[in-house]
């Protein structure tokens, strides 16, 4: 009965309302739904079957499509669809890492410590936060040529350390309203800034590195730009799959499989930690 009483009552008007709204961001779902579906049944198809019947069923269910996608070799660039995924899986780890602790590191700096240039550290990464980098490609592109490292593995992960990005200073405000009582206990106990950074503060943080490392995953599974533009031959998976859509002659059910199979790993990371991404990261910051 108390239950009942709690329930908020809405009019009839409300209720007809909510019920078309509810119809039509279902209809927007299946608009959404539709792309990845159509490709799932096209990838299942022969190269004739697509041809005649891009919409229908497949006759024959081709499974061997998917095994084949793997073999799919980039033109010009001798890269099989497999070894983009290695490529892919090693920037994303390396380049995830690497961005998170260098910005924990100098996120937590500034917000913990006072000294001079602090206000100028957190103006600079404002100002790189808001002013687009896209006039610096060819002057990018050269030092990287001068300095031998085009076209290497090496090379896109110092262009991919962004310092003073989103990331700093979603984890500036985190680590400004994290409680400070822990490390002056442990600076008491004669451990040095650190030991504190790296056993207290990094152990503290890890629901909003978590949030952050989960998007920064996302964003570099993603990655087009970098690797097209300054290692061609690294071609991740983002890259390949375009150079391939642009040549591919007749294989489109293995294009649209290795397609499918891309998108996998960052469907399942997302559906798994959405909550993780939600509960620790809020609209201008994160959650401390």
């Amino acid at each position: 009965t108390v239950m009942r009483e709690n329930k908020v009552k809405r009019s009839k008007s409300e209720k007809i309302l909510v019920y078309v709204l509810v119809a039509l961001l279902s209809i927007h779902s299946l608009t959404l739904l539709y792309p990845f579906l159509w490709m799932l049944m096209n990838s299942f198809k022969t190269a004739n079957g697509f041809v005649k019947d891009i919409w229908g069923v497949p006759v024959s269910w081709q499974f061997q499509n998917w095994i084949d996608a793997f073999e799919l070799t980039i033109p010009n660039v001798n890269v099989t669809f497999a070894g983009m995924y290695l490529n892919t899986l090693f920037f994303v780890v390396v380049n995830v890492s690497l961005n998170m602790f260098f910005n924990a590191i100098s996120a937590y700096v500034v917000a913990k410590y006072e000294f001079k240039a602090m206000k100028v550290i957190y103006s600079i990464a404002l100002i790189f936060f808001v002013v687009p980098m896209f006039g610096s490609i060819a002057t990018l592109y050269k030092f990287l040529v001068d300095v031998k490292l085009y076209d290497t593995y090496a090379g896109i992960v110092l262009i991919s350390l962004q310092f003073f990005n989103a990331t700093f200073l979603f984890l500036y405000a985190f680590f400004k309203n994290l409680s400070w009582t822990y490390a002056e206990a442990a600076f008491i106990d004669g451990a040095g800034h650190f030991k504190v950074f790296m056993s207290i503060m990094m152990p503290m943080s890890i629901p909003a590195l978590g949030a952050l490392g989960i998007m920064g995953v996302i964003g570099t599974w993603n990655e087009f730009f970098n690797v097209y533009m300054y290692a061609p031959s690294k071609a991740t998976i983002g890259v390949g799959l375009h150079i391939l859509s642009l040549n591919i002659r007749g294989e489109y059910p293995k294009l649209f499989a290795a397609m499918f199979i891309s998108l996998l790993p960052i469907v399942v990371v997302f559906c798994c930690f959405q909550k993780t991404i939600m509960e620790n990261v809020s609209f201008g910051g994160i959650k401390g």
